[in-house]
């Protein structure tokens, strides 16, 4: 019985020891392919974390660059901008490095006046004027050209900004923005900004922090930018999605639920890194192929166990069965080895000679079992070539030894796993293929990161390190041996500060210690360092810690810049920034700030100090008749003077052009005047010898006086050049001192009361336009009005231009002016849209290529919809002439938009006729020099008949002004002169009296 009972369950019991192993056996190949998976994901995330960093520190490392031309220099031109951004922008990913100004409310005309444009918001997809603010943040330079479309948007205006510029100021370190659009472009980009204070200035404390800010470095980051690198970085077949401020700013494919998530932060803002990476998606996996042949065999198995139990009293049933079961093993073991497409089974007899072939492989590879059954391997050479590794294996198996190899198939081109394996029992040989094309891809993919990252440490424009835990140098590229002139050799196993300049090595490893230890991922910072001939060069390093490398290794890696050159350069800025670069004296930004700086004394100590003002008279005159060389030879020579005619303690400064101004921080009235007397005459009796000849040069010069009541440092600078000016309309040669609170008859005063007038006016809009009508001579119709400006008095009386035009001009508020002139005319033509009016307007010579204005003709254009051929401006010619390239591009701007373009004045400065030919104008207005006498003058009729001539020849219409009589406007019209304008036509008054149904004004026709 008992006998039985074993027999019995002893299938049941090879069974289940089988089952065991292959569940085993499956559990270790499932345990190796998530292995697998999860080496090539963690390598993908590493990868993918590290190309990120390392594309944000290189834009954080030129922000942090460009920053400190600002902390080099308080006065950066947009020249000095472009050749010190032009080498941070070559070969690098960037769309755009720039500064950002702090502007005042106060301060918003100035600064637009400055820059030529408008400070503009981005609303809604389109630029629209910034409204009135107590604070702005322009875009003030920015590189490449491709970007300067943003100059002038305020960044307060971009959603969130706010707080991301505010916790970049209070914590002094580089933020970045949420993912957003720039004008021009889609919301693709995000913007890193790097606070700048101010030099000097405490900033240990966020509150000092905010205080001394100035501004803003900032780049743009553009994530398609990220994306291509991400492709070549990354193992084929990753997938991955980047989030950064809630959104999904980079994605390649779908990552799955197990995905490998990393986090890195970004100026202060979390990115997340969602990875996934399949090392079996292009394959079987060796748990599934462990589970379905363990499970066909364990079947299989069982089955043949208890059928030979069974078959115990009959040994030829035995033999049959077994028969039936070893084929009904092979068909089997065939059908999955058929299914298996990544896999082929060939047997051979010990001729080499195929008996059999099986597996889903042998179709890819264009191989049919029945066309090989007999063939040895050597005789299917096409379809299956049998190279030198193939026979080698057979052989060797025919012999009795296992041989496995790589092995490339040329006909499909795909990777082979190949293994010989005798069968002595019955006497066969079986080639075994099993495809590992995916591992060998996902392999050569390994190699070839590595290869370009090889190619990239090595063939860097900057120099690079790999450094090891400790700091030594691991590795290092040509770059960083010609920076600091040694070889390789010289520089393996050393760290960093052994190269340092001596008083910085322990500044070095202080700034290194937290990278090594493992407390923060990357650093960055200027040091001095030594070059193996003993020079002191300036490098700007930044480190990166890159995680573990071969064997496990934590590694650093480094990027050297050499920046000698560029520090140069910032010294010399920062000259250049604070003297005059002819005469190497003050320049004016530097000479305000020590008034003011002197000015807080007095107020403080109640000492005196006065201030001259010094302009060169007749200045001109030198560079008209001698050339400009000769005039810079003057001004250096009065510079000298000056020098040697104060004490050390004074102050001398070149202004601009031919002022000059000296601070004299311990002199009184009687001192200052004294000074001011001995510098007349001293430059009087010193004849210059200028191309040769003596030239005798005298000066005017305005002394104003330090007081405590003194608001500002510019106020004083204001009532000593109006101290001047009383010098030269006095007669020039001698000097003038203005004294706050004497009552005298001298023209400071009335300039100051102009000024405010003009301000008060523009503040308080107490401006106002007249018109007078121009005439059609040949069709006797008025076709035009001109629009005459006049101020409002306080007792509603109009004051004409001639009375505070040329302060308005001299102080810098013609500009406002201009603009509030253009804005009513506009505005004027839009209330009367139905009158078919047509008005000119006057322009000032220095509003003559003024983008503003140009930018507020279109603005009120655009919003109005009137017809610009209603509007012609007017420019006198000796403005034209005197710039006659921005003539040009403003007249031909103007013309663009539809507008017309008249030369006003036109022969007082005969000089300028050839110019005639490059001004795009309409209209020719004759000057009334040569009209009011026409009637009287034959010199006069002759002239004004050759402008008519020259005019009409150039297809251009003529108009002449001030016709005060009947007989004049005939002889107007017998010279062929097209229009004209006077008193006999009509006086100016108030467009709505020329208006249909108004009561005539005086003297109209």
């Amino acid at each position: 019985m008992l006998t039985w009972l074993s027999r019995r369950w002893l299938p049941y019991l090879v069974g289940s020891v089988l089952l065991v192993v292959t569940v085993l056996l499956a559990l270790a190949g499932f345990a190796d392919d998530r292995r697998a998976g999860e080496r090539l994901q963690r390598t993908a995330a590493t990868q993918a974390v590290n190309a990120t960093a390392t594309l944000v520190a290189s834009l954080e490392n030129r922000v942090t660059s460009l920053r400190s031309l600002f902390r080099a220099s308080e006065s950066v031109t947009q020249d000095e901008f472009a050749i010190f951004t032009e080498p941070l922008l070559v070969g690098r990913p960037a769309s755009g490095l720039g500064w950002i100004e702090i502007v005042s409310g106060a301060d918003r005309r100035r600064f637009e006046q400055w820059l030529g444009r408008p400070i503009r918001w981005y609303d809604g997809g389109r630029p629209r004027l910034a409204p009135r603010r107590g604070r702005y943040l322009p875009i003030t330079y920015i590189e490449p050209q491709a970007a300067q479309r943003a100059l002038g948007f305020d960044v307060l205006g971009f959603p969130g900004q706010a707080d991301v510029l505010a916790r970049a100021a209070a914590s002094g370190h580089i933020h970045v923005s949420e993912p957003l659009g720039l004008p021009g472009g889609s919301a693709d980009s995000l913007v890193l900004y790097a606070p700048a204070y101010a030099p000097g200035a405490p900033i240990d404390t966020a509150e000092q922090r905010t205080r001394a800010l100035t501004g803003y470095a900032f780049g743009v980051f553009r994530f398609n930018d990220l994306y291509q690198s991400l492709l070549r970085t990354v193992p084929a077949g990753t997938e991955l999605t980047i989030t950064a401020a809630g959104r999904t700013v980079v994605a390649i494919g779908e990552p799955g639920a197990d995905a490998d998530v990393r986090r890195l932060n970004v100026g202060g803002q979390h990115w997340a890194f969602r990875v996934s990476a399949d090392a079996d998606r292009n394959g079987f996996g060796l748990g599934w192929g462990a589970l379905i042949v363990g499970l066909t065999v364990t079947v299989l198995v069982t089955l043949l166990t208890r059928q030979v139990v069974r078959s115990t009293t009959a040994v030829r049933e035995l033999a049959d069965l077994r028969e039936r079961e070893r084929n009904a093993i092979a068909s089997s073991t065939e059908a999955l080895v058929n299914h298996l497409e990544e896999l082929y089974v060939i047997s051979h007899d010990m001729d080499l000679r195929v008996v059999d072939a099986s597996g889903g492989l042998l179709e890819l590879m264009g191989l049919r079992t029945e066309e090989i059954i007999g063939l040895t391997s050597f005789d299917i050479a096409d379809a299956q070539p049998a190279t030198a590794p193939i026979r080698d294996a057979l052989v060797a198996a025919r012999e009795g030894r296992h041989v496995s190899f790589d092995y490339r198939d040329r006909h499909s081109g795909r990777t082979l796993w190949m293994q010989a394996v005798p069968v002595p029992d019955i006497g066969r040989i079986l080639l075994v293929g099993l495809d590992v094309s995916a591992r060998a891809e996902a392999e050569r993919a390994r190699s070839s990161a590595e290869e370009r990252f090889r190619r990239a440490f090595e063939d860097a424009p900057v120099g690079m390190a790999l450094l090891d835990a400790a700091g030594h140098l691991v590795e290092v590229n040509e770059e960083l041996c010609r920076i600091l002139g040694r070889p390789e050799p010289e520089l393996i196993g050393h760290e960093l500060p052994d190269f340092a300049h001596p008083d910085d090595a322990d500044g070095q490893r202080e700034q290194l210690a937290d990278l090594l230890d493992g407390r923060t991922m990357r650093c960055s910072f200027e040091s001095r360092a030594r070059h193996a001939d003993g020079r002191e060069l300036w490098i700007a390093l930044h480190a990166t810690a890159l995680g573990a490398g071969g064997g496990g290794r934590r590694l650093l890696l480094a990027q050297i810049l050499d920046v000698t050159d560029q520090r140069r350069f910032e010294q010399q800025l920062r000259h250049l920034a604070d003297h005059d670069p002819l005469t190497g004296l003050d320049n004016r930004r530097t000479f305000e700030r020590a008034v003011d700086a002197h000015l807080a004394h007095v107020k403080r100590y109640g000492e005196e100090g006065a201030l001259l003002m010094l302009d060169l008279d007749h200045f001109k005159a030198v560079n008209d008749t001698l050339g400009h060389h000769a005039g810079d030879a003057l001004i250096l020579s009065v510079a000298d003077i000056l020098r040697e005619s104060v004490r050390e303690t004074d102050r001398v400064a070149r202004l601009g052009g031919d002022e000059f101004a000296i601070l004299l921080p311990r002199a009184d009235r009687a001192q200052a005047a004294a000074v001011a007397d001995k510098l007349v005459r001293t430059i009087r009796d010193r004849r210059q010898t200028i191309g040769g000849s003596a030239w005798a040069t005298t000066v005017s010069i305005g002394v104003a006086l330090f007081t405590a009541d003194t608001e500002r440092g510019e106020q004083l600078l204001a009532n000593a050049d109006l101290a001047m000016y009383d010098a030269k309309e006095a007669g020039r040669d001698r000097y003038a001192v203005h004294v706050p609170g004497e009552r005298s008859g001298s023209q400071t005063r009335a300039r100051l009361a102009w000024m405010d007038r003009i301000r008060h006016a523009l503040d308080e809009d107490r401006f106002t336009l007249v018109a007078q009508p121009i005439l059609d001579l040949r069709s006797g119709e008025v076709v035009h009005y001109e629009l005459l400006l006049r101020l409002i008095g306080p007792e509603g009386q109009l004051v004409g231009p001639r009375s505070f035009l040329p302060t308005a001009e001299r102080y810098g508020l013609v500009g406002e002016i201009d603009a509030w002139v253009v804005r009513r005319a506009i505005r004027t033509l839009a209330e009367h849209r139905d009158a078919g009016l047509v008005l000119e307007v006057n322009l000032s010579g220095s509003s003559i290529g003024s983008d503003l204005l140009l930018e507020t003709i279109e603005h009120e254009l655009r919003e109005a919809g009137v017809d610009p051929r209603a509007l012609i401006f007017e420019v006198t010619e000796t403005a034209a002439v005197s710039n006659i390239a921005q003539a040009r591009v403003f007249a031909e701007r103007l013309g663009a938009l539809g507008c017309r373009f008249a030369l006003d004045d036109f022969g007082a400065g005969f000089g300028s006729f050839i110019y005639l030919k490059h001004l795009p104008f309409d209209f020719l207005k004759i000057d009334g020099e040569f009209v009011r006498h026409l009637a009287g003058s034959h010199d006069d009729r002759v002239i004004v008949s050759s402008l008519v001539q020259v005019a009409r020849g150039l297809g251009k219409r003529t108009i002449a002004e001030y016709v005060d009589a009947p007989t004049t406007l005939e002889l107007l019209r017998t010279l062929g002169v097209d229009l004209a304008q006077g008193y006999a036509i009509g006086r100016p008054a108030p467009l709505h009296a020329w208006m249909p149904g108004a009561t005539a004004p005086p003297g109209q026709r």
